[in-house]
C-alpha cells in the first residue's frame, strides 16, 4: 500500500494557483504516495459550515502517514493542523517559504524543516522506504 500523505498549507487568502499549484505539482511528480488534498473541499463548496472544513481535514491528519506542509504565510488553520498531526504522533515535514528570518519556536519545534519542496520529498521518500514505521521528528 502506497504512503498517505496529507498535503497542508495556506488556503485561504490566496490565490487558487497558489493554494493548488504546488499541491498538484507533487502529486504529478511523486505517483509513488497517496494523498490527501484538502483543497478538493475548499473550491468545491465547503464554506459554509465549519464543520465541513474542519473535521474532514482532521480525520484525514489521522489517516495520513505523513504531513507535508508548504509554508508561504503564518495561517491559522495550517499552524493548528501542524500541532494536531503532532500531538497525534505523525511526522511533520514542513518547507518553509515564508521567506522570514526566523521561523517561530513553536513551528521548528513540531516539525522537520527543509528549503525546498525537493529537499522534503527526498526526506520523506529516506523515511518511507525504510523498513520501520516513521516516527514523530
Amino acid at each position: 500500500m502506497k504512503p498517505l500523505i496529507y498535503l497542508s498549507g495556506t488556503i485561504d487568502n490566496i490565490t487558487v494557483d497558489e493554494a493548488c499549484g504546488w499541491r498538484n505539482q507533487i502529486k504529478k511528480d511523486y505517483p509513488q504516495y497517496q494523498y490527501h488534498d484538502p483543497t478538493i473541499r475548499i473550491y468545491h463548496g465547503a464554506h459554509g459550515d465549519t464543520k465541513e472544513i474542519v473535521e474532514p481535514d482532521k480525520r484525514e491528519i489521522l489517516e495520513s502517514d505523513i504531513m507535508l506542509v508548504y509554508l508561504t504565510h503564518y495561517s491559522a488553520g495550517t499552524l493548528m493542523e501542524i500541532m494536531y498531526a503532532y500531538e497525534h504522533k505523525k511526522p511533520v515535514v514542513l518547507v518553509d517559504a515564508t521567506n522570514k528570518k526566523f521561523l517561530s519556536a513553536w513551528i521548528r519545534y513540531h516539525a522537520k524543516i527543509f528549503l525546498s519542496l525537493d529537499d522534503a520529498m527526498s526526506y520523506i521518500k529516506g523515511i518511507t522506504a525504510s523498513s520501520l514505521t516513521p516516527t514523530m521528528l
